[in-house]
C-alpha cells in the first residue's frame, strides 16, 4: 500500500531529522561544490531563504492547491546521509513536482545543475513522484535536461567526500599511534606489521 502524502511529509521530515544528527552525512552543497565553486552572493541569499523554513509547517503543503517553499530532503546512501534543503521544492495538491534553485549570478555551470540535480534525486526518494528540476538565475527559469544522470556524478562525488572524511582519521590516528610507540622503543617497534593491519 502506497503511502499517504502526509505519511510522506512525516517520513521525509523524520528522514532529516536523522541525517543532520548523524556523523555520516555529506550535505548536497558540499557535493555539488567539487564541480564548481558558486559565484554569487547566493550562500547568504540561501540561508536567508532556508531560515524561513523553520517558521513555516511542512505540512501546511497539504492545505493548497499549489506551493512553493523550501523542504529538508534526506536520503541513506551506502556511504551515510545525503542532505539539504533546495531552494523551493513546488507542490500541487500536497505532491511535489519541481525542485527550483535560485542563484544571483547566470548559473550555466556543472556544480550548480548537480546541485540542483541532487535536490531533484532526494525529492524523487522521498516521495513517489516525478519531479522537474529547474534553476532561475538572472537570465530566466531554465529546466536541467538528463538531471537524473547529472544526479548520479553527484552521488559519487558525496561518496568520495564521505570515504575521504572517514579514512583519513582513522590513517592517521594509526600511523600517529604506531610511530609515537616506535619512538618510545615499545614492542611494537620491532614489529613488521604495518599499522592498519594491526587494527584488525
Amino acid at each position: 500500500m502506497m503511502p499517504s502524502v502526509y505519511e510522506e511529509i512525516s517520513l521525509a521530515l523524520d528522514r532529516y531529522a536523522e541525517a543532520a544528527d548523524s556523523v555520516d552525512k555529506v550535505y548536497v552543497s558540499r557535493a555539488a561544490g567539487k564541480f564548481g565553486k558558486s559565484r554569487g552572493n547566493g550562500v547568504e541569499a540561501g540561508r536567508r531563504l532556508h531560515s524561513r523554513i523553520w517558521g513555516f509547517d511542512p505540512y501546511d503543503v497539504l492545505g493548497y492547491d499549489e506551493i512553493c517553499t523550501p523542504f529538508p530532503l534526506a536520503w541513506r546512501f551506502r556511504f551515510g546521509w545525503l542532505l539539504g534543503v533546495p531552494d523551493q521544492l513546488c507542490f500541487r495538491r500536497g505532491k511535489p513536482y519541481a525542485v527550483v534553485e535560485y542563484k544571483s549570478y547566470m548559473a550555466r555551470g556543472l556544480g550548480e545543475k548537480i546541485q540542483a540535480s541532487l535536490y531533484g534525486l532526494l525529492a524523487e526518494l522521498n516521495f513517489t513522484a516525478e519531479i522537474e528540476v529547474y534553476i532561475r538565475d538572472p537570465g530566466g527559469l531554465s529546466p536541467i535536461q538528463g538531471w537524473r544522470a547529472l544526479a548520479l556524478e553527484g552521488l559519487r562525488a558525496a561518496a568520495s567526500l564521505a570515504r575521504r572524511r572517514s579514512s583519513p582519521g582513522i590513517r592517521s590516528r594509526s600511523s600517529s599511534l604506531w610511530c609515537k610507540a616506535r619512538r618510545r622503543g615499545g614492542p611494537e617497534s620491532s614489529s613488521s606489521q604495518s599499522p592498519r593491519s594491526r587494527m584488525g
